[in-house]
């Protein structure tokens, strides 16, 4: 069917006139669409599941894989990342393909770290870590004190790492 221009004219006024009915009610939508995002994202940003963005520092990552492993004292390590929550230091435990601050980390060797038998990821963490007697929170607070003090990383104050045991 071809249309003749006084069609086309008709045609385009009776659209127009179909918008100018339809514009409050399409306004409406919009505002409301507009306002139920804004409440979205609000609730998003006050819950407190809202993951906070982790702080990553490659530098000290670096340094900290310059030194020894401090299960074994082998080389070279990894910076692991102490995953396990320690509420006592406000640290929360991450959940999974989560991994917390790059200050929250300590020198660990491969097999240590995640191909041994005894392995930190092959076992429950705050378990591992007590089995090792050592408190990841005091050694990361201590690694990170030496960091920001620029001491050199291949002789790091060993006796700060392990607890004393009676």
């Amino acid at each position: 069917m071809t249309l003749d221009n006084d069609r086309r004219a008709r045609l385009a006024a009776a659209k127009a006139e179909i918008r100018a009915i339809m514009a409050p009610d399409r306004e409406a939508r919009k505002i409301a669409r507009a306002a139920a995002r804004v409440k979205r994202e609000k609730a998003l940003i006050r819950s407190s599941g809202q993951r906070q963005p982790r702080v990553k520092d490659p530098v000290y990552l670096n340094w900290i894989r310059r030194l020894p492993c401090v299960i074994c004292g082998a080389r070279p390590t990894e910076a692991a990342h102490v995953r396990a929550g320690y509420s006592a230091e406000g640290w929360e435990p991450t959940g999974m393909a989560q991994k917390p601050h790059d200050w929250r980390t300590v020198p660990l060797c491969r097999f240590c770290h995640r191909e041994g038998p005894d392995a930190q990821h092959s076992a429950n963490e705050r378990s591992w870590w007590s089995n090792h007697g050592i408190d990841p929170p005091d050694l990361c607070r201590a690694l990170r004190a030496a960091f920001e003090a620029d001491l050199d990383a291949l002789r790091p104050p060993f006796r700060i790492f392990k607890k004393e045991t009676a």
